[in-house]
């Protein structure tokens, strides 16, 4: 009975156009491991030319493009919002403010990878207390 339900299964996949099932290919995920079906769609359109430098040197210039760039969390702000050193410009730590919806995990210090939207740029208060015009992003996805 084994062999003839192998044979069976076999003459459908062989009929269908497709290969028998294996145990190998039957578990592979069909998106790539760890990345989700939205996520992938958001790479897809990511300007990889973009680093947080460019987008420090230039806060203005790339406002709507979609960004995926590695930062170390400078200081959690709020629940929704972290400051990040994204690379240097010109010797000076690049400084975006990040916006997401949930910093709790996220520690000073921690390596992240931000994928999202540069936003306008806002007005804030910098480490050492003076006014400062920073980047923004909008995070999409952090990991």
């Amino acid at each position: 009975m084994v062999v003839v339900a192998v044979i069976v299964v076999w003459v459908l996949a062989t009929w269908s156009g497709s290969s028998p099932p294996t145990a190998a290919s039957s578990s592979a995920p069909s998106a790539a491991p760890g990345r989700r079906a939205d996520e992938q769609q958001f790479l897809a359109g990511v300007d990889r030319s973009i680093s947080g430098a460019a987008i420090a040197h230039d806060k203005s210039k790339y406002v709507g493009d979609s960004v995926d760039i590695a930062c170390t969390i400078a200081s959690i702000v709020d629940e929704n919002s972290f400051t990040a050193d994204c690379g240097e410009n010109s010797g000076v730590p690049a400084v975006t403010l990040v916006d997401y919806d949930d910093t709790v995990s996220l520690n000073k210090g921690q390596a992240v990878r931000i994928m999202g939207t540069v936003e306008e740029p806002t007005d804030g208060v910098d480490s050492a207390g003076k006014k400062a015009t920073f980047a923004a992003v909008k995070a999409q996805f952090i990991e």
